[in-house]
């Protein structure tokens, strides 16, 4: 039978509280986490979705500045998240017929032992 192992659990806070008991001390703490403007934001994206599974508004209406800001945030972290693709698609528009260095260019993580987490994605 599998035993949880607590010495190899990492330490972040939200571990810990996993593991406890399910409360409503923690009902809406994300209200104090998050500024009026994400907020906003958030209600701009999923507001409609949220409304009918009964959650009320939280913000006023999101600024057409604060969503064109998310907007390219968004779009620059879709940038950002493609990055490390490029050379393996250079690589096969250059050289389409050599396939084990492809390969190599479009998993170079696991070559390369792992470096980059997978949460860098």
């Amino acid at each position: 039978m599998l035993v949880a192992d607590d010495a190899a659990a990492p330490a972040s806070p939200w571990v810990q509280r996993a593991r406890e008991p399910v409360t409503a001390k923690r009902i809406a703490a994300w209200q104090e986490e998050i500024t009026e403007r994400d907020a906003a934001l958030i209600d701009w994206v999923v507001g409609r979705h949220l409304r009918s599974f009964g959650y009320p508004r939280v913000a006023s209406a999101a600024s057409i500045p604060s969503v064109a800001r998310g907007l390219a945030f968004a779009g620059f972290d879709g940038i950002r998240r493609r990055l490390p693709q490029i050379p393996g698609v250079w690589y096969h528009l250059m050289q389409p017929t050599k396939l084990a260095k492809e390969e190599f260019w479009v998993q170079r993580d696991l070559w390369n032992g792992g470096a980059r987490s997978a949460g860098a994605r």
